[in-house]
């Protein structure tokens, strides 16, 4: 099968059963690693969609292929599925702990070394076709949890700066609402729900003071800022607040703002070393993808002669 230039997602609308389909190049490697369905109506709106499907999966990866094939584009399980397809479930969990003390850096490399070598010697291998599908798996492993590990950070990354915009914006309207009354007592009382709703707020959104803990989404798996359960300031059964708890859950804001801006700081610093490990790990899975194949090959001639 031909092997194009592939973006990292591509999509391809088959206009006779209305269904688009989605491939996407995960790890980079110009070979799509996932795949998902998209019902279209007449008119071209979507009315349904699958989640991503791994192509790695021998149903997923038929189901796909005939597709595909008639783009002339490389599916990542092809030239590997077999090859896979026949390891144990013991054998793919060695074969993915391998992958990931090269990705982690955990291992030297004469240990990981010894460790294929073990690893080869306990399976029925044909020869460098096999050999040669073993390496990229193990290669390929070890970048996608690399990855992911990057991906991590920089979510987090993404996380905190979103939380630091939603806090300033908090700041900004309850300054807004506190300047109205620059001139009383500080025990005058401000009707912060109903200044609030006429500002177009919320003020069940507004009230609650921000967390700083990242909060995984169980839909997206992605970062999400919550807020506490407890209410920042005590509204009264008028909706009311005194001037001095508007001015001192201000202050509880700025407070909050400049602790998840030092968060940040921590969190970006963890990204960046993620991308030097992983730009380290890159480097050298050339020189790793040699090692593994000579050693491959030098275990099956000793066991065949």
């Amino acid at each position: 099968m031909a092997t194009n230039n592939l973006t990292r997602t591509q999509s391809y609308t088959n206009a006779g059963d209305g269904v688009r389909y989605t491939f996407q190049d995960v790890d980079g490697n110009g070979t799509f690693d996932r795949a998902r369905l998209t019902a279209l109506d007449a008119q071209g709106k979507v009315v349904g969609t699958t989640g991503w499907e791994n192509l790695a999966d021998d149903p997923t990866f038929n189901t796909y292929k005939n597709e595909l094939a008639s783009l002339g584009l490389t599916i990542e399980n092809e030239g590997q599925n077999e090859t896979l397809a026949k390891l144990s479930p013991q054998a793919r969990g060695s074969l993915s702990a391998i992958a990931s003390a090269l990705a982690n850096g955990t291992s030297s490399n004469a240990n990981i070394q010894g460790r294929w070598a073990d690893f080869v010697s306990g399976l029925q291998v044909n020869g460098t076709e096999d050999v040669n599908a073993l390496v990229q798996q193990v290669l390929r492993e070890a970048y996608l949890s690399s990855t992911q590990d990057l991906n991590f950070y920089a979510q987090k990354v993404q996380f905190y700066n979103d939380l630091k915009k939603q806090i300033r914006n908090d700041i900004t309207e309850m300054r807004k609402i506190l300047s109205a009354y620059a001139g009383a007592e500080d025990n005058a009382k401000i009707p912060i729900e109903a200044d609030l709703i006429a500002n177009g707020q919320d003020p069940d959104e507004l009230l609650y003071p921000w967390s700083g803990t990242p909060a995984i989404d169980t839909n997206s798996g992605q970062f999400v800022a919550v807020r506490e359960l407890e209410l920042g300031m005590e509204v009264d059964g008028n909706g009311e607040v005194s001037k001095e708890q508007l001015s001192n859950y201000i202050d509880d804001l700025e407070q909050k703002l400049n602790s998840v801006g030092d968060d940040a700081q921590l969190a970006n610093v963890d990204l960046q070393n993620m991308l030097q490990k992983q730009q380290q790990t890159l480097q050298m899975m050339s020189n790793i993808s040699k090692m593994l194949h000579d050693t491959a090959m030098a275990v099956l001639r000793k066991i065949s002669g």
